[in-house]
């Protein structure tokens, strides 16, 4: 006789595995964000921006020359008043494959993140001399601070970085390549606007990123910062169930 507990649990990692999530916006490759739905919240003198084919690879790159403060250029996606607020209570994804390269002076110039209105939750980028790169979780500026993380190779090659935050908790999870590297991150006061953002920002550091794509995301009815794949939620879930 069929064991009644696998048949369950059968069912609920099926009914599980599918998405938890809606997503609200997109980049991709080298279209102009503008034309996607994104905003161009800021354009400074010394920064610019245009599509490219870097070494095979269709991005949108965002380049600051200048230290100057207004030497910035960025794009953002804008929720509108229901999305936001299920975003803060249920929880929000922000996923970006980039590569970030040519930085200079201090700080870290390139970014992604997530605005809730009064916090920014952004990781930062530097490109070190080695071809390894810098991902600051930004919690202080300027100077800027906050822990850091050493992605091997990062300003060499593209790689996927991730922040996710269950909403409620008022915190977000950095994940790179698909692991966890932080838990935690209470982000940076910050009032205003809301959404997901990336680009260059204003520092007294230059750069390049070459950004190949920006998915956002809000979670429909549970947590997304239980995990970025979807079958390991199912196995969350599972779990949590049956404790």
């Amino acid at each position: 006789m069929r064991n009644p507990w696998i048949s369950i649990a059968c069912g609920l990692l099926a009914a599980s595995a599918a998405p938890a999530e809606t997503l609200m916006g997109s980049h991709v490759g080298s279209a102009d964000p503008g034309t996607e739905g994104w905003t161009l919240d800021l354009a400074g003198v010394g920064a610019t921006s245009g599509p490219l084919n870097d070494g095979g690879t269709p991005v949108w790159f965002v380049e600051d020359t200048s230290t100057e403060i207004n030497s910035a250029l960025w794009y953002r996606w804008q929720l509108a008043p229901d999305d936001l607020t299920t975003a803060l209570s249920s929880g929000w994804r922000v996923r970006t494959e980039l590569r970030a390269a040519n930085s200079s002076g201090g700080g870290e110039s390139q970014f992604f993140g997530f605005l809730t209105g009064s916090v920014a939750f952004q990781a930062h980028f530097r490109a070190e001399t080695n071809g390894d790169l810098t991902v600051r979780l930004v919690e202080g500026f300027p100077p800027f601070s906050g822990p850091t993380y050493v992605v091997a190779g990062g300003a060499l090659t593209y790689h996927s970085y991730e922040l996710i935050s269950d909403g409620i908790s008022g915190t977000a999870s950095l994940w790179i390549d698909g692991i966890e590297t932080h838990t935690g991150y209470d982000g940076l006061a910050f009032g205003g606007t809301n959404g997901a953002r990336f680009g260059c920002g204003t520092s007294g550091a230059t750069g390049t990123v070459y950004v190949k794509s920006v998915d956002v995301w809000i979670a429909d009815s549970v947590p997304v910062s239980v995990s970025p794949s979807f079958e390991t939620a199912g196995w969350g879930e599972l779990k949590a169930r049956f404790k």
